[in-house]
């Protein structure tokens, strides 16, 4: 029993510190991308737009990171708590665990659907509605979390006598196997949407790499004449070196091989 207790709570620490990472590694990121709008009095506006895009999905990140840390360290205390039959105080950690675990999936929407609008900005409607799905999993995820928090509350406040809970099929959801099931659930969800938040963005492909498909030469030619596929070659590549404004040390660029050499003109 000790054992198997010891694993939970390495694994619970090693999530938080994991997510304590992230989080200094966002703080990072958003300075040195404020540090760029302040360096680069020259930047044209969308290029200004690119970056605070990035601080906003950055900030947000940052809320999720801190999400994982509290519900990491929760965890840990909570199964402490198990060890020396605390039940109340138990429920009360459970219950900040599933309240942060619904903070970091509502994060995470948020940022998928912050995606998604950006997606629509750019004409890309096949994408935007991938993100709006990854998000709106993502929301399911938190709002199953949220409800699974309520009623560890809801257990909390019946162990410390504040309540009194009656005979029906209701304190079988709170106290039974509804309530024991739900945080399962919730984290299936959560799986759910990572993996396909996952595969969106693999799938998902660079300015440069989108022109190349639809060029004249390229598997899906959109038709354009001379002076547009030059007008849509140069959108490209303008986005690029938007894109590339976003990236700092703390957050390295994730081009592809196809991309690297369109990367290199851009911003050298």
């Amino acid at each position: 029993m000790y054992s198997d207790i010891a694993w939970k709570k390495g694994l619970s620490g090693a999530a938080a510190l994991l997510q304590l990472r992230l989080l200094y590694g966002n703080f990072l990121k958003i300075n040195a991308l404020a540090d760029k709008l302040a360096a680069n009095e020259n930047l044209t506006p969308a290029q200004r737009a690119a970056i605070e895009d990035e601080r906003t999905l950055t900030r947000i990140g940052m809320l999720d990171n801190a999400a994982g840390v509290l519900g990491g360290i929760a965890e840990v205390m909570k199964y402490s708590a198990e060890e020396a039959g605390k039940v109340s105080r138990a429920l009360a950690l459970e219950a900040t665990a599933a309240l942060a675990g619904s903070v970091g999936a509502g994060a995470n929407a948020a940022a998928m659907f912050n995606k998604a609008e950006g997606k629509l900005r750019e004409g890309d409607a096949a994408f935007a509605l991938s993100y709006t799905y990854v998000g709106n999993t993502y929301a399911l995820a938190s709002g199953t979390l949220g409800v699974d928090a309520v009623l560890y509350i809801v257990r909390w406040a019946a162990a410390r006598g504040l309540i009194r809970l009656s005979e029906t099929g209701l304190t079988w959801l709170i106290v039974g196997g509804g309530s024991r099931a739900l945080p399962y659930v919730g984290w299936a969800i959560t799986i759910v949407a990572f993996v396909s938040e996952g595969v969106v963005s693999w799938k998902d492909r660079t300015p440069i790499e989108k022109w190349v498909d639809s060029c004249c030469f390229g598997a899906h030619p959109a038709g354009r004449d001379a002076d547009a596929e030059q007008k849509a070659y140069d959108e490209a590549v303008a986005k690029m070196a938007e894109l590339a404004l976003t990236q700092t040390d703390a957050s390295p660029p994730k081009a592809t091989k196809a991309t690297k050499a369109s990367y290199m003109k851009v911003t050298h």
